[in-house]
């Protein structure tokens, strides 16, 4: 599916939240968000964490990134899943009047990511942009998640919801 080989990916804008997908530091995730966040000024450093204590082994909830010092703040989604963490994202734009959202995701996983997140924040008001993370991936590991994320969208198209 050329979505996952090759995805559309946004311009990151000028989003009230960039918000990493976990899982912690994935394929240069972090590092691409803290660098979109720091180049914002608005925009709060929101990460997916697997649990507490690997956000603790991390040092990374609460604890000033990138030249800024913008505290990153953490959640930990329900299910651990890209849709758990979409339906987080909707809950947390919600709560704090976030209007944009940048998200950021390795490239094979930009087409789900989008399709989900597309999904939880429709009707809510928030905007989403889907950006990647610019890491690239040796041949087998980017045959692998090809595999991998073609089936997983292929399952995700049929809507259930968000």
């Amino acid at each position: 599916m050329a979505a996952v080989a090759s995805p559309r990916v946004d311009a990151p804008g000028d989003p009230d939240a960039v918000v990493v997908l976990g899982p912690v530091g994935q394929d240069g995730a972090l590092d691409r968000g803290v660098q979109l966040a720091t180049a914002h000024p608005r925009g709060v450093l929101v990460v997916s964490t697997e649990g507490h204590e690997m956000a603790e082994d991390h040092g990374l909830c609460g604890s000033a990134l990138g030249p800024s010092g913008k505290a990153a703040q953490c959640f930990l989604p329900e299910p651990m899943t890209t849709q758990g963490e979409a339906r987080a994202v909707r809950d947390l734009a919600r709560e704090r009047g976030w209007q944009r959202v940048s998200v950021v995701t390795p490239a094979y996983h930009v087409s789900r990511a989008r399709l989900l997140f597309d999904r939880c924040l429709s009707g809510t008001g928030t905007s989403v942009a889907v950006t990647d993370t610019g890491a690239a991936l040796g041949f087998r590991r980017a045959a692998k998640e090809w595999v991998y994320q073609t089936l997983a969208l292929l399952k995700d198209r049929i809507p259930v919801g968000c």
